[in-house]
């Protein structure tokens, strides 16, 4: 009877950890069209509880289909509540593994809503419009606060 307990309980911490220490965290993402010519993809994550991560995370085709004729007009990120770390970072890579923001997604603010426009051409920091190619991968790094939450708005215009 001893033993059986003892694998009832070893059974029990197993799938405790399984659901929850090895967690990996999610995004869910939303596209509105409040104009013909304007769309507004909402990226909505939370990290893992434990010290997870955030996998990798690529927008569904048929959005990204959709946004092919649009150019990203600007980001903005919303921290959630927990919040990440301070100066977490996140990129937004095409199908081409470049970064379409150029950049200017590291550093984010723990406490403030950020907007940034795309840098096109990072040797003169020319800012402006970037043309959606393809697939989008999101990732987000350096935040290590359990089940931190947080958004990002990306605007686009044709």
């Amino acid at each position: 009877m001893k033993k059986i307990e003892i694998l009832f309980i070893v059974l029990c911490f197993s799938l405790f950890c399984a659901g929850s220490c090895l967690a990996a965290g999610s995004v869910t993402g939303t596209l509105t069209r409040p104009y013909e010519n304007e769309r507004i993809l909402e990226l909505v994550w939370v990290w893992a509880a434990s010290g997870g991560t955030v996998s990798a995370y690529t927008v569904d085709t048929t959005i990204t289909n959709e946004l092919q004729p649009f150019y990203i007009f600007m980001v903005c990120t919303v921290p959630g509540t927990p919040p990440p770390t301070d100066l977490y970072g996140i990129t937004l890579v095409d199908k081409d593994s470049i970064d379409m923001m150029g950049g200017v997604l590291s550093g984010r603010s723990r406490t403030l809503t950020q907007c940034v426009v795309p840098i096109i051409d990072s040797s003169t920091s020319t800012k402006g419009g970037r043309p959606m190619n393809g697939a989008m991968t999101v990732n987000i790094t350096s935040t290590t606060d359990n089940s931190a939450t947080g958004t990002i708005r990306i605007f686009l215009f044709k």
